[in-house]
């Protein structure tokens, strides 16, 4: 039962990222294709001890942990690259915003400026 329940997951993550694919993301590819392999280990768990033993790697399950583990060291490094760029992004439009629409200051704002900038 369980099983039916991880495929029917693992379909719709799949789903999704050939939806996402299709519109020109190819960094859905990668996701896609984890998913489908992990829908063959489910229906087949046995071969992931064969690909581990063939990777060097003593058991099927330390493999896949190790490949979440690498998965999941990726997924935060994207994550953080793309807020980078944001809040570069976001940087730069409100400086543009700023540079489009000076204003003067008023003489109450005069007021508050620091003392070494009034003089």
């Amino acid at each position: 039962m369980i099983s039916i329940l991880m495929v029917i997951a693992l379909l719709c993550v799949a789903f999704y990222a050939y939806r996402v694919m299709a519109q020109g993301n190819m960094m859905a590819l990668l996701l896609l294709v984890i998913s489908l392999a992990a829908i063959f280990f489910v229906f087949f768990p046995e071969e992931t001890i064969v690909i581990a033993n063939m990777l060097g790697v003593g058991r099927g399950t330390d493999l896949l942990l190790y490949f979440c583990f690498i998965a999941g060291i990726i997924l935060i490094l994207l994550i953080h690259v793309k807020f980078r760029h944001q809040s570069i992004m976001i940087t730069e439009l409100a400086r543009a915003l700023a540079l489009s629409n000076p204003k003067r200051p008023t003489k109450a704002c005069a007021n508050q400026a620091p003392k070494h900038l009034a003089e």
